[in-house]
């Protein structure tokens, strides 16, 4: 038979609206707040607002998204915890908000393939042209979404310079992700538009 241990358990992640407990170890006088020891079950990296006097979701929602639109969907994200001072509010990128609560975002079905890659919001233009070009010497992402080593491969036969594409495109993270539909890409000259 096993003893039983002396240490004590991992105290539970704080809940949105929940204050941050923090712990302070024997004969230190080190206070350290409680660290969750379990890795994050998102795709997406969320931000933590701490809230102050006289915040509300739609000033959270404007400060971050520079839009009131999405205070209700913040509210439901964060399951309509009081905001009171001292507690914090997670704040997930836009596009998860648009996928999680289409309604409450102005959205219609919240399908997006993948996340914006600045932060902008992306929807089809108002004339489309052909797939793959914008009309101007400029690739644009077609539906489904590319990665920069198939679009090198697609525009140049090589998959290996996709770093060249990057290069020029300083709002295209270096990422393996496929680009969001309409992504605009300046390619080196020798790239021939599909």
């Amino acid at each position: 038979m096993k003893p039983p241990s002396l240490e004590a358990p991992a105290p539970a992640p704080p809940q949105p609206g929940n204050t941050i407990p923090f712990v302070k170890a024997a004969g230190t006088t080190e206070v350290k707040p409680t660290v969750p020891e379990r890795a994050p079950k998102t795709s997406y990296d969320v931000d933590i607002y701490h809230v102050k006097d006289g915040d509300t979701y739609e000033s959270i929602s404007q400060e971050w998204y520079n839009s009131k639109k999405y205070a209700t969907a913040l509210r439901s994200y964060n399951q309509s915890q009081s905001l009171q001072g001292g507690r914090y509010v997670n704040v997930p990128p836009k596009y998860v908000l648009e996928r999680q609560f289409p309604t409450a975002t102005g959205g219609t079905n919240g399908t997006r393939a993948t996340p914006p890659i600045d932060g902008a919001n992306w929807s089809a233009p108002a004339t489309k042209p052909p797939a793959g070009t914008s009309g101007r010497g400029v690739y644009v992402v077609p539906r489904g979404g590319r990665t920069l080593q198939q679009i090198a491969y697609e525009t140049m036969g090589d998959f290996q310079r996709w770093r060249e594409i990057s290069a020029r495109n300083d709002h295209i993270p270096n990422t393996n992700q496929p680009l969001a539909e309409g992504t605009e890409l300046k390619l080196p000259p020798d790239a021939k538009l599909p």
